[in-house]
């Protein structure tokens, strides 16, 4: 509604009722459309002749477009050293820190915790996730142009994702059981998945879906999860 609320009287588009806020306005990605408009139609390039409103959607469209989202790389590349192509990039993550030392953390002798990086590691975490928000919210290939269709096919990322889980969560379950009875090693992990003891190699993937549902998913005692995770979902 902050960006694209707007109705249509006359052929016009023009500011439209906010119930929930018990407010008449225009979206300002939808005003800033119009002053570009107005600017090569009704203004003649004069930017004098922008109206106050048309100022400050003009701002924040183009802070929003560009200052964030430019300088968000910027500042992870300069601030952190990251770099989303490098192949080893979570190696050197984990070089600075393991995984917190937490009741279920798995001991990981190679990489040991250490306290300034560790905090690093959760800072670039947070950056990479405020750069990801910002990219969400434009209508682009590659970033939120997804997002945009998953919303006007009325699909729910937050229903999606809990529905997938518990489907996850059966499946895996079922596997194991076969496992038992065949022995399938498809229902065990042949790689570390995260720092909990029932995410390493040779564990039960069942019962990492399970301990996901209660919330432990690693991404809290060693933050490379939640990058890991992130690239995943927008390289699907």
């Amino acid at each position: 509604m902050n960006r694209f609320q707007a109705t249509v009287k006359g052929g016009r588009i023009v500011p439209r009722y906010d119930g929930n806020m018990d407010t008449i306005a225009m979206g300002y990605y939808v005003e800033f459309f119009k002053a570009v408009k107005n600017m090569f139609t009704l203004y003649k390039g004069n930017l004098r002749n922008m109206t106050e409103g048309e100022i400050m959607a003009s701002k924040k469209t183009l802070a929003e477009i560009g200052l964030l989202v430019i300088l968000s790389q910027l500042l992870i590349g300069l601030l952190f050293g990251w770099d989303p192509d490098d192949e080893d990039r979570y190696e050197k993550l984990r070089q600075k820190s393991g995984a917190l030392p937490f009741l279920g953390v798995a001991d990981d002798p190679d990489h040991p915790f250490r306290a300034q990086g560790w905090f690093e590691n959760h800072l670039l975490n947070l950056a990479i996730q405020v750069e990801a928000e910002n990219d969400s919210w434009l209508p682009y290939p590659g970033m939120g142009l997804d997002a945009y269709a998953d919303m006007f096919k009325l699909e729910s990322i937050a229903m999606t994702a809990t529905v997938d889980r518990w489907v996850d969560l059966i499946g895996q379950a079922t596997n194991y059981v076969d496992y038992l009875v065949t022995g399938d090693q498809k229902a065990l992990y042949k790689r570390e998945v995260g720092p909990y003891d029932w995410q390493q190699q040779g564990s039960a993937k069942f019962l990492n879906h399970l301990m996901k549902t209660l919330t432990f998913t690693g991404t809290s005692v060693q933050p490379i999860q939640g990058i890991k995770g992130l690239e995943s979902r927008e390289n699907r």
